[in-house]
Protein backbone atom coordinates (compact mmCIF):
# COMPACT_ATOMS: atom_id res chain seq x y z
CA UNK A 1 0.00 0.00 0.00
CA UNK A 2 3.02 2.33 -0.01
CA UNK A 3 1.98 4.05 -3.23
CA UNK A 4 -1.47 4.70 -1.73
CA UNK A 5 -0.13 6.19 1.52
CA UNK A 6 -0.81 9.83 2.32
CA UNK A 7 2.88 10.51 2.98
CA UNK A 8 2.60 12.37 6.27
CA UNK A 9 5.69 12.97 8.42
CA UNK A 10 3.61 14.18 11.34
CA UNK A 11 4.62 12.75 14.75
CA UNK A 12 2.94 15.48 16.81
CA UNK A 13 -0.34 15.18 14.91
CA UNK A 14 -0.40 11.41 15.46
CA UNK A 15 0.47 11.50 19.15
CA UNK A 16 -1.73 9.59 21.58
CA UNK A 17 -1.91 10.27 25.27
CA UNK A 18 0.53 8.00 27.05
CA UNK A 19 2.59 7.03 24.00
CA UNK A 20 5.67 8.86 25.27
CA UNK A 21 8.35 6.44 24.09
CA UNK A 22 6.73 5.78 20.72
CA UNK A 23 6.27 9.48 20.06
CA UNK A 24 9.90 10.18 20.91
CA UNK A 25 10.88 7.62 18.27
CA UNK A 26 8.53 9.22 15.73
CA UNK A 27 10.02 12.65 16.42
CA UNK A 28 13.56 11.29 15.98
CA UNK A 29 12.54 9.79 12.63
CA UNK A 30 11.08 13.12 11.53
CA UNK A 31 14.36 14.84 12.39
CA UNK A 32 16.21 12.43 10.08
CA UNK A 33 13.85 12.92 7.15
CA UNK A 34 15.49 15.99 5.59
CA UNK A 35 18.80 14.14 5.33
CA UNK A 36 17.03 11.06 3.96
CA UNK A 37 15.29 13.01 1.19
CA UNK A 38 18.49 14.90 0.45
CA UNK A 39 20.49 11.70 0.12
CA UNK A 40 18.15 9.82 -2.21
CA UNK A 41 17.64 12.90 -4.44
CA UNK A 42 21.27 13.98 -4.60
CA UNK A 43 20.49 17.06 -2.50
CA UNK A 44 17.63 18.06 -4.78
CA UNK A 45 14.59 17.65 -2.51
CA UNK A 46 12.61 19.94 -4.81
CA UNK A 47 12.47 17.02 -7.27
CA UNK A 48 9.96 15.42 -4.91
CA UNK A 49 6.64 16.89 -3.79
CA UNK A 50 8.08 17.37 -0.28
CA UNK A 51 6.94 20.22 1.95
CA UNK A 52 7.88 20.96 5.54
CA UNK A 53 5.31 23.59 6.44
CA UNK A 54 3.54 21.90 9.34
CA UNK A 55 0.14 20.29 9.72
CA UNK A 56 -3.19 21.41 11.12
CA UNK A 57 -5.39 19.87 13.78
CA UNK A 58 -8.97 21.13 13.71
CA UNK A 59 -12.11 20.75 15.83
CA UNK A 60 -15.65 21.20 14.56
CA UNK A 61 -17.57 21.13 17.85
CA UNK A 62 -17.08 21.79 21.55
CA UNK A 63 -16.22 18.17 22.39
CA UNK A 64 -13.59 18.16 19.68
CA UNK A 65 -12.23 21.47 20.90
CA UNK A 66 -11.86 20.16 24.45
CA UNK A 67 -10.09 17.05 23.19
CA UNK A 68 -7.81 19.16 20.98
CA UNK A 69 -6.84 21.33 23.95
CA UNK A 70 -5.98 18.24 26.01
CA UNK A 71 -3.98 16.84 23.12
CA UNK A 72 -2.02 20.04 22.49
CA UNK A 73 -1.06 20.26 26.17
CA UNK A 74 0.36 16.74 25.92
CA UNK A 75 2.12 17.54 22.63
CA UNK A 76 3.80 20.56 24.20
CA UNK A 77 4.86 18.45 27.20
CA UNK A 78 6.51 16.07 24.72
CA UNK A 79 8.53 18.95 23.27
CA UNK A 80 6.55 19.47 20.06
CA UNK A 81 6.14 23.01 18.74
CA UNK A 82 2.39 23.65 18.66
CA UNK A 83 0.77 27.00 17.83
CA UNK A 84 -2.88 27.50 18.84
CA UNK A 85 -4.67 29.37 16.06
CA UNK A 86 -7.44 31.93 16.33
CA UNK A 87 -9.95 32.16 13.43
CA UNK A 88 -8.10 35.02 11.76
CA UNK A 89 -4.75 33.21 11.80
CA UNK A 90 -6.38 29.99 10.55
CA UNK A 91 -8.04 31.87 7.71
CA UNK A 92 -4.69 33.46 6.84
CA UNK A 93 -2.83 30.17 6.37
CA UNK A 94 -5.70 27.98 5.04
CA UNK A 95 -8.45 30.23 3.64
CA UNK A 96 -10.37 27.36 2.01
CA UNK A 97 -11.27 25.71 5.33
CA UNK A 98 -14.76 26.14 6.74
CA UNK A 99 -15.53 29.03 9.08
CA UNK A 100 -17.30 26.48 11.33
CA UNK A 101 -13.98 25.28 12.78
CA UNK A 102 -14.13 26.14 16.50
CA UNK A 103 -10.57 25.22 17.43
CA UNK A 104 -7.30 24.72 15.58
CA UNK A 105 -3.59 24.24 16.17
CA UNK A 106 -0.58 24.26 13.85
CA UNK A 107 2.05 21.59 14.46
CA UNK A 108 5.29 23.13 13.21
CA UNK A 109 8.22 21.19 11.72
CA UNK A 110 5.95 18.55 10.23
CA UNK A 111 6.00 17.56 6.58
CA UNK A 112 4.27 15.67 3.82
CA UNK A 113 5.55 14.00 0.67
CA UNK A 114 4.09 12.47 -2.50
CA UNK A 115 4.72 8.76 -2.04
CA UNK A 116 4.72 7.49 -5.64
CA UNK A 117 7.57 9.83 -6.61
CA UNK A 118 9.35 8.99 -3.36
CA UNK A 119 9.21 5.26 -4.04
CA UNK A 120 10.42 5.68 -7.61
CA UNK A 121 13.31 7.89 -6.46
CA UNK A 122 14.21 5.39 -3.75
CA UNK A 123 14.17 2.58 -6.30
CA UNK A 124 16.64 4.44 -8.54
CA UNK A 125 18.82 5.18 -5.52
CA UNK A 126 18.98 1.53 -4.48
CA UNK A 127 19.77 0.32 -8.00
CA UNK A 128 22.48 2.98 -8.36
CA UNK A 129 24.07 1.80 -5.11
CA UNK A 130 24.08 -1.84 -6.26
CA UNK A 131 21.44 -3.02 -3.81
CA UNK A 132 20.03 -6.45 -4.73
CA UNK A 133 16.47 -5.28 -5.33
CA UNK A 134 13.86 -7.98 -5.97
CA UNK A 135 10.50 -6.63 -7.11
CA UNK A 136 7.20 -8.49 -7.47
CA UNK A 137 8.78 -11.41 -5.63
CA UNK A 138 6.78 -13.44 -3.13
CA UNK A 139 8.30 -14.37 0.22
CA UNK A 140 7.41 -17.88 1.34
CA UNK A 141 8.84 -17.81 4.83
CA UNK A 142 10.72 -15.69 7.34
CA UNK A 143 13.43 -17.98 8.67
CA UNK A 144 14.31 -18.03 12.36
CA UNK A 145 16.41 -19.87 14.91
CA UNK A 146 16.26 -19.65 18.70
CA UNK A 147 13.65 -16.90 18.54
CA UNK A 148 15.80 -14.74 16.25
CA UNK A 149 15.29 -13.86 12.60
CA UNK A 150 17.91 -15.40 10.31
CA UNK A 151 16.62 -14.43 6.87
CA UNK A 152 13.91 -14.96 4.28
CA UNK A 153 12.99 -17.70 1.83
CA UNK A 154 11.44 -16.74 -1.51
CA UNK A 155 8.68 -18.71 -3.17
CA UNK A 156 11.18 -20.14 -5.68
CA UNK A 157 13.35 -21.53 -2.86
CA UNK A 158 16.01 -18.80 -2.94
CA UNK A 159 17.14 -17.79 0.56
CA UNK A 160 18.75 -14.63 1.90
CA UNK A 161 20.41 -14.38 5.30
CA UNK A 162 19.59 -11.31 7.36
CA UNK A 163 19.77 -10.19 10.98
CA UNK A 164 16.79 -7.86 10.50
CA UNK A 165 13.68 -8.31 8.38
CA UNK A 166 11.26 -5.39 7.97
CA UNK A 167 7.79 -6.74 7.34
CA UNK A 168 5.75 -4.15 5.45
CA UNK A 169 3.17 -6.31 3.69
CA UNK A 170 0.50 -5.93 6.33
CA UNK A 171 -0.50 -8.70 8.68
CA UNK A 172 -3.17 -10.10 6.36
CA UNK A 173 -0.56 -10.89 3.69
CA UNK A 174 2.35 -11.68 5.99
CA UNK A 175 4.43 -14.76 5.11
CA UNK A 176 4.65 -17.67 7.52
CA UNK A 177 6.74 -16.92 10.60
CA UNK A 178 6.58 -18.57 14.02
CA UNK A 179 7.92 -15.37 15.61
CA UNK A 180 4.70 -13.52 14.72
CA UNK A 181 2.35 -15.96 16.44
CA UNK A 182 2.81 -14.80 20.07
CA UNK A 183 2.76 -11.10 19.22
CA UNK A 184 -0.43 -9.10 20.00
CA UNK A 185 -1.06 -8.26 16.36
CA UNK A 186 -4.38 -7.91 14.54
CA UNK A 187 -5.27 -6.83 11.00
CA UNK A 188 -6.82 -3.38 10.67
CA UNK A 189 -8.40 -2.25 7.42
CA UNK A 190 -8.18 1.38 6.34
CA UNK A 191 -10.19 2.75 3.44
CA UNK A 192 -8.95 5.92 1.77
CA UNK A 193 -9.79 7.92 -1.33
CA UNK A 194 -8.40 10.77 -3.42
CA UNK A 195 -10.15 13.83 -4.81
CA UNK A 196 -8.94 16.11 -7.59
CA UNK A 197 -9.25 19.75 -6.67
CA UNK A 198 -7.61 22.96 -7.89
CA UNK A 199 -3.92 23.49 -7.26
CA UNK A 200 -3.06 25.33 -4.08
CA UNK A 201 -6.42 24.84 -2.36
CA UNK A 202 -4.70 23.33 0.70
CA UNK A 203 -1.10 23.95 1.69
CA UNK A 204 -0.59 21.33 4.41
CA UNK A 205 -2.17 18.21 5.94
CA UNK A 206 -5.37 18.84 7.87
CA UNK A 207 -6.72 16.52 10.56
CA UNK A 208 -10.26 16.68 11.83
CA UNK A 209 -12.33 14.41 14.05
CA UNK A 210 -15.55 13.23 12.41
CA UNK A 211 -16.70 9.88 13.77
CA UNK A 212 -12.99 9.11 13.95
CA UNK A 213 -9.87 11.10 12.99
CA UNK A 214 -9.77 11.91 9.27
CA UNK A 215 -6.87 13.51 7.38
CA UNK A 216 -6.68 15.52 4.16
CA UNK A 217 -3.24 15.65 2.53
CA UNK A 218 -2.66 17.89 -0.51
CA UNK A 219 -0.48 17.19 -3.53
CA UNK A 220 1.10 19.81 -5.77
CA UNK A 221 -1.21 18.66 -8.57
CA UNK A 222 -4.31 19.60 -6.56
CA UNK A 223 -5.09 16.02 -5.61
CA UNK A 224 -6.16 15.58 -1.99
CA UNK A 225 -5.65 12.21 -0.32
CA UNK A 226 -8.33 11.49 2.29
CA UNK A 227 -8.26 8.77 4.90
CA UNK A 228 -8.69 6.64 6.68
CA UNK A 229 -11.23 4.36 8.21
CA UNK A 230 -10.02 2.01 10.93
CA UNK A 231 -11.85 -1.29 10.79
CA UNK A 232 -11.11 -4.60 12.50
CA UNK A 233 -11.44 -6.47 9.23
CA UNK A 234 -9.18 -8.60 7.08
CA UNK A 235 -10.31 -7.71 3.56
CA UNK A 236 -9.72 -5.04 0.92
CA UNK A 237 -13.33 -4.29 0.00
CA UNK A 238 -14.36 -0.69 -0.55
CA UNK A 239 -17.69 0.02 1.18
CA UNK A 240 -20.33 2.69 0.65
CA UNK A 241 -20.30 3.44 4.37
CA UNK A 242 -16.55 4.01 4.45
CA UNK A 243 -16.63 6.30 1.41
CA UNK A 244 -19.61 8.20 2.84
CA UNK A 245 -17.83 8.75 6.16
CA UNK A 246 -14.72 10.13 4.46
CA UNK A 247 -16.60 12.36 2.01
CA UNK A 248 -18.81 13.76 4.78
CA UNK A 249 -15.74 14.62 6.85
CA UNK A 250 -14.10 16.33 3.86
CA UNK A 251 -17.24 18.34 3.10
CA UNK A 252 -17.54 19.45 6.74
CA UNK A 253 -14.00 20.87 6.84
CA UNK A 254 -13.51 21.81 3.16
CA UNK A 255 -16.87 22.86 1.67
CA UNK A 256 -15.47 23.38 -1.85
CA UNK A 257 -14.97 19.61 -2.09
CA UNK A 258 -18.69 19.30 -2.79
CA UNK A 259 -18.00 20.47 -6.35
CA UNK A 260 -14.89 18.39 -7.07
Amino acid sequence: TSNKAAGMITPASEVHLGDDQLMAAFAAARDLYDDFVGEITGNKPESLDYHKNGSLLCALDSDGKNELERLTRFQVSMGFEIEPLNPARLREIEPALTHRIVGAALAHNEAHIETISLLEQLRHYLIHHKVDLREKTAIKNIMSSNDHVTGVELLDGTTFEADVVILASGLAKAPACDLLTPLPLRPVKGQALSLQGPQGLLMRPVRVSHRYPVYLVPRASGEIVVGATSEDLNDDNVTAGGVMDLLTAVWRVLPQAYDF
